[in-house]
């Protein structure tokens, strides 16, 4: 994996607590990142949950607080690329100029294999 500078400290929103995003959220953790990760589905008591709040994320379940981006100076948001730009929080982040980014951008960035594009 090539180590990247560009989350270190920076605030990022992770959308939605499927796999690819639990594993976006592990690795921002690990570009040194404060990670807040929000899904619209209620999954309070799911291992994923508690696991990434172990590392240190902030998780919001069950609606999409737009109000997170007044408690939060976020640089980045993330998403799976099955969310549409429709979504109120994926709006939100345009709105406010935040670039929108998906998990498959962030993992051709540390990868070190060679890609087709």
């Amino acid at each position: 994996m090539r180590t990247v500078a560009t989350y270190q400290d920076q605030a990022v929103l992770v959308l939605g607590l499927g796999k690819s995003g639990i594993n976006a959220a592990q690795l921002l953790l690990k570009l040194g990142a404060t990670v807040v990760v929000n899904d619209g589905q209620d999954q309070e008591t799911s291992e994923a949950v508690a696991e990434l709040r172990a590392l240190g994320a902030i998780v919001i379940t069950g609606s999409h607080p737009v109000s997170l981006f007044d408690e939060h100076a976020f640089s980045y948001l993330f998403k799976n690329p099955g969310i549409r730009y429709d979504n109120p929080m994926v709006e939100a982040a345009v709105a406010r100029h935040i670039p929108v980014l998906t998990e498959p951008e962030l993992a051709y960035e540390v990868s070190e294999a060679q890609w087709l594009v």
